[in-house]
């Protein structure tokens, strides 16, 4: 079977498996690119897009805790208690949730010949009609601002 040896990874994909770098997908897609010695194209709007929803998933943990603490307020008093009822800690843990995903994105990088692809080459006025007449990657719904996507194929 013929094996690329450039790919493109979606934002879409990572989302799929919640950045869980453990994942069977993830790993498999880690032993072939580690084998092939696969190049990934890394859009900048696309890397962005990645990091951007790393840390709104990190934000999401932290208001998941604020949440079970309220619930459950004896979890005050359980030792290892992420949020210890101090107002900076949510100041520390966040950045520190978000570190460690944003580590293992970087980590998963390394295995490839990776490709950074910057926004000096996008044909704005090809995406804004894109945009206009709903064409791929813009569509109704949830597509209708795919713009990094848009980005990255341009």
């Amino acid at each position: 079977m013929a094996v690329p040896k450039k790919v493109f990874i979606d934002t879409c994909i990572l989302d799929g498996c919640s950045y869980n770098f453990e994942s069977a997908a993830i790993k498999s897609l880690a032993d072939i690119a580690k084998k092939e010695n696969l190049t990934l194209l890394l859009p900048e709007s696309t890397e962005h897009e990645m990091r951007r929803h790393i840390k709104d998933r990190s934000d999401d943990v932290l208001t998941a805790l604020h949440k079970a603490q309220d619930i459950a307020p004896f979890l005050r008093k359980w030792k290892d208690w992420p949020l210890k009822g101090k107002p900076y800690h949510d100041f520390l843990l966040a950045p520190s949730l978000n570190r460690i995903a944003t580590e293992e994105l970087d980590g998963f990088f390394t295995l490839f010949n990776l490709v950074k692809l910057g926004t000096d080459q996008i044909n704005l006025p090809d995406v804004m009609k894109w945009y206009e007449n709903e064409k791929a990657p813009f569509g109704q719904g949830r597509k209708k601002a795919e713009f990094p996507d848009a980005f990255a194929l341009s």
